[in-house]
């Protein structure tokens, strides 16, 4: 049986914007991968077009004057393909995506204009509660509708918007 946790509140009037960081935008050309095709060439499934964590932190400012709350990213972690829902470590950024510092820098900034970021993590609570206590990287939302929030650093599950009590 599957268990059902209530939403958070401040998930229940947020606007969100989920993002596919391989096809959002190239905020930094170095890190793409060999082979990576021109930025305005069809998507493939097997292509990279170079998005990046750099690119979505480029992007804050047009996505906080589109009202946007919350971003959702799509995995951003280790893995063999572009959309890297075959993420083999969960524990470090893709080097493609960027780095650990590149994604606490895109958190702190969006937390700067009132955008929480998300990202998912396919596993159970427990595995989350493990990952939050031993590596800063494991944010998530919908881990039983729980989050775990960047602030200050510091990674925390509940059910609390960055900033509330």
């Amino acid at each position: 049986m599957i268990e059902h946790w209530p939403a958070p509140a401040w998930a229940r009037d947020a606007v969100f914007y989920q993002i596919f960081p391989e096809r959002f935008f190239n905020g930094d050309p170095a890190n793409d991968p060999p082979g990576t095709a021109p930025w305005d060439s069809p998507p493939t499934r097997e292509n990279f077009l170079g998005g990046d964590l750099a690119g979505i932190r480029a992007r804050l400012d047009y996505l906080q004057w589109l009202g946007v709350g919350a971003l959702y990213l799509t995995p951003f972690f280790r893995a063999r393909t572009n959309h890297r829902y075959d993420t083999s470590d969960y524990l470090e950024v893709d080097p493609a995506a960027g780095t650990l510092d590149e994604f606490r820098g895109l958190a702190a900034d969006a937390h700067q204009r009132g955008v929480l970021v998300v990202a998912p993590v396919q596993r159970d609570r427990q595995f989350v509660e493990h990952l939050v206590e031993r590596h800063p990287v494991a944010i998530a939302l919908g881990v039983g509708q729980n989050a775990i929030a960047v602030e200050d650093d510091q990674f925390r599950l509940g059910h609390r918007k960055p900033g509330t009590n």
